[in-house]
């Protein structure tokens, strides 16, 4: 089955910015005429005398309107709609810089209108906060800060503002006033454009789940839908293998009857498998699996499961090796980690060319780069990780597409027109497996054949390590028919 839809974290990421990028359109469509009144107001109110402070103000609101509305026209570019939000917020503040300039200050005093001016530097900051990005909220607040202090710092008090002082001794509260209620508005938007940050991208999460969900559940209805055939077209080859070796028997052909037996056991073979596989949704679907967990060495238990895999290999001989310290020891589940390596060989067995290598080597990772390399993870703070590699020469996965191929009835489209056979329901048993070890696995690939895929498989380590006889650093061990290449220190 094909998947039709892709819900990754590269598309969580777009979803999110698009998000953010509509909001600030939907910002600039209620500034723009904003920005135009205030630039009528400006003109109005200068009545027939321009002045050059003027003038810049009416130059900088127009500008500021005709970038606003190139920004929210036509379609919504994301760059567009940035580049509209930051020329409308230093308009915004520029403008209300010059106007409290021209109430007093341009004629070198500071008086009462001035000080009521400094309340309008609260506009740019709402404006900040309304765009809803505290990086934007934080620059504003900060020059509005800076020009309000270095203007009552600099500017010497009109008689009105002295008088003030003389009779109530409270002139200190009175400059002080536009500088509280700025710094406190800059850290009420700040909260608020956090928690709406926040609140975004829980809506984003819960979109992109539910995208997840109705991905795996329209795979699971085809997969339903198919199994039908799947099903129907082994049973009918064993029945007609029988009936044609129940002829050749009674012509006495036991050649022949051998061969058809042979061709029925195999077809046997394969639907067998594929039940395995039908009943593998139901242990996926129970509760997780409990269990115990203890020291296995782990160059023993993947020299066995390349052993299995290799005797089953139907894609032509494969080289596998295994780069691993045999006194290398994790903790886990013995027959869960055969079953895991087992299922990560096989896959790589069969997306790979012949005579290519699938390498298996381990590193030791502390819980502190194991956070660093995977975040995600929940790593104990204590301890040490064993981070485990399965790395081919194969076809590779779309990065687009990692994150999916570990839910269950996931195969690409790719594979579906292939010769590889699969039910989609190996990772997925991957997966579970892991997770009832207390790890992690994911994969990384460029999605470029030839260069294969690498999946990192995270086990806990201990801190023993299990008596081995002297080994030469490499030995080539050959299994008929296996071809595997084990190397230990």
């Amino acid at each position: 089955m094909k998947v039709r839809m892709t819900a990754t974290p590269s598309l969580e990421r777009r979803m999110l910015a698009m998000a953010g990028t509509l909001r600030r359109h939907h910002i600039l469509r209620l500034a723009a005429p904003g920005l135009l009144m205030y630039t009528l107001v400006v003109v109005l109110s200068s009545g027939a005398r321009l002045t050059p402070l003027t003038i810049a103000q009416v130059v900088v609101g127009g500008v500021a309107f005709g970038v606003a509305l190139w920004g929210i026209t036509g379609q919504v570019v994301p760059w567009r709609v940035s580049l509209a939000m930051v020329v409308t917020l230093g308009a915004s503040l520029l403008t209300t810089v010059l106007f409290i300039w021209a109430s007093g200050p341009l004629d070198g005093v500071l008086g009462l209108p001035t000080l009521a001016a400094l309340f309008l530097l609260l506009v740019p900051i709402i404006i900040a906060g309304m765009l809803g990005d505290v990086w934007l909220v934080i620059v504003t607040a900060l020059l509005a800060f800076g020009f309000t202090v270095l203007l009552l710092l600099a500017m010497p008090l009109t008689g009105d503002l002295q008088g003030i002082f003389q009779a109530h001794h409270e002139l200190v509260v009175v400059l002080a006033l536009p500088v509280i209620a700025q710094v406190g508005a800059a850290f009420m938007l700040i909260a608020g454009a956090s928690g709406a940050g926040r609140m975004q991208q829980i809506l984003v999460d819960w979109r992109m789940a539910y995208a997840r969900e109705r991905e795996v559940d329209q795979m699971r209805e085809e997969f339903i839908a198919s199994i039908n055939h799947e099903l129907r077209n082994p049973i009918m080859a064993v029945q007609n293998y029988l009936m044609l070796a129940n002829l050749l028997g009674e012509r006495g052909d036991a050649a022949g009857q051998q061969q058809m037996i042979q061709r029925g056991v195999e077809v046997a073979d394969h639907l067998s498998g594929l039940m395995e596989s039908i009943m593998s949704i139901r242990r996926l679907r129970t509760a997780q699996q409990v269990v115990t967990l203890a020291p296995v060495a782990l160059h023993a238990l993947a020299e066995r499961a390349a052993n299995m895999v290799m005797l089953l290999d139907g894609n032509g001989p494969h080289s596998i090796h295994l780069a691993l310290d045999r006194t290398l020891v994790v903790m886990g589940h013995e027959g869960l980690l055969t079953e895991t390596l087992s299922n990560l060989l096989t896959n790589a067995a069969k997306y790979s060319d012949p005579q290519t290598t699938i390498t298996v080597a381990a590193r030791r990772i502390a819980p502190r780069d194991l956070a660093r390399e995977r975040p995600q993870f929940d790593a104990a703070r204590d301890g040490e990780y064993i981070d485990v590699t399965i790395s081919d020469q194969g076809m590779g996965i779309p990065p687009d597409k990692a994150p999916l191929i570990f839910e269950p009835f996931v195969r690409l489209g790719r594979d579906e027109a292939s010769s590889v056979i699969g039910s989609g329901m190996g990772l997925a048993i991957v997966r579970s497996n892991v997770t009832a070890l207390h790890g992690d696995i994911w994969v990384e690939s460029d999605g470029v054949a030839g260069h294969g895929s690498t999946f990192h498989l995270i086990l806990g380590a201990t801190g023993t390590s299990v008596p081995v006889p002297d080994l030469p650093t490499q030995k080539r061990t050959t299994v008929a028919p296996n071809d595997i290449i084990g190397s230990g220190s």
